[in-house]
C-alpha cells in the first residue's frame, strides 16, 4: 500500500508558502502558475504521471538508502517535519554511511514515514528555507523490504508501488544499456560474492515491464543511478 502525504492543517506565512510554491515546481515539474491552494497542490501531484526512473536519476543531487531514527514537527511550525535518518547507503552525493542527516520538510509534500522505517530517497537540491523532499514526492521516495526470495539485499518500492518507473512502455533496457549495468554490477558487486548467475537474475527484473507492485532490487537502482540513458529515438 502506498504511502501518501499528511494534508495540512493550516495555510503556513505567506512569504514561506511562495518559496515553497517555488520549491514544489522543480521538485514536481509543474508550472507556478497552475498550482492553487496547499491541499490543491498536493492534490494535484498524487494525480500526476509517476516519473519514470530516468527522470529521478536526472533531478536528483543525492540518493542514498536510510533508516529513519525519528520524526519531529516544531510545536512552533507544527506544518514543518524534521526526520534524521542514519545513512546506510551512500549511491549519489556528499552523504557518509553511518551519517546521521536532519531533513526538515512541509508536511503536505513530504513522504509519511515512521521510526524504523528504512528507506531509499531521490532528492534535489534543497530550497532555500533548507527544505527538501523526495523527487516527484511519492516516486522519489521508496520503502525497502528484505526480499523474500534471497536473490536481492533489498527490494524496493515507491509510494506510487512503482508505476511508471520504467518509462511510458518498454522495458528497462529500452532506456539504459543492459551490457553496461551488467558490467557495472559485477564491478560493485563482486566482492560481496554476488555470482555470474545472480546478477543475471536481478538484471531479468528489467526485462520486464514495470508493473504497478513490481518490487525491485536495490542493486538495480545502485548500478542505474551512474548510467547513463540510452539515446531517445
Amino acid at each position: 500500500m502506498a504511502h501518501r502525504p499528511r494534508s495540512v492543517a493550516e495555510p503556513p506565512r505567506l512569504r514561506v508558502l511562495g518559496l515553497l510554491l517555488l520549491t514544489f515546481a522543480t521538485v514536481c515539474l509543474v508550472p507556478v502558475g497552475l498550482l492553487g491552494s496547499p491541499q490543491q497542490r498536493v492534490e494535484s501531484e498524487l494525480k500526476a504521471q509517476p516519473l519514470s526512473l530516468r527522470e529521478l536519476n536526472a533531478r536528483s543531487e543525492r540518493i542514498f538508502a536510510g533508516t529513519v531514527l525519528s520524526v519531529t514537527s516544531p510545536e512552533s511550525d507544527p506544518d514543518f517535519q524534521i526526520v534524521t535518518l542514519r545513512i546506510t547507503k551512500s549511491i549519489r552525493g556528499n552523504v557518509a554511511v553511518g551519517e546521521q542527516l536532519r531533513i526538515k520538510q512541509y508536511i503536505p509534500l513530504a513522504p509519511n514515514v515512521d521510526k524504523g522505517e528504512e528507506v531509499l530517497w531521490y532528492l534535489p537540491r534543497p530550497s532555500s528555507l533548507d527544505l527538501v523532499s523526495p523527487v516527484g514526492l511519492l516516486s522519489g521516495s521508496f520503502r525497502l523490504q528484505p526480499d523474500p526470495s534471497g536473490l536481492s539485499h533489498r527490494v524496493a518500492l515507491n509510494d506510487a508501488d512503482n508505476e511508471g518507473l520504467w518509462g511510458p512502455k518498454g522495458t528497462l533496457w529500452d532506456v539504459y544499456s543492459r551490457d553496461e549495468a551488467r558490467d557495472s554490477m559485477s564491478a560493485r558487486f563482486r566482492k560481496y560474492k554476488y555470482t555470474d548467475d545472480r546478477i543475471e537474475k536481478i538484471l531479468s527484473i528489467g526485462d520486464r515491464k514495470c508493473q504497478v507492485g513490481l518490487e525491485v532490487p536495490i542493486e538495480l537502482l545502485v548500478v542505474l543511478a551512474d548510467l547513463k540513458p540510452l539515446p531517445t529515438r
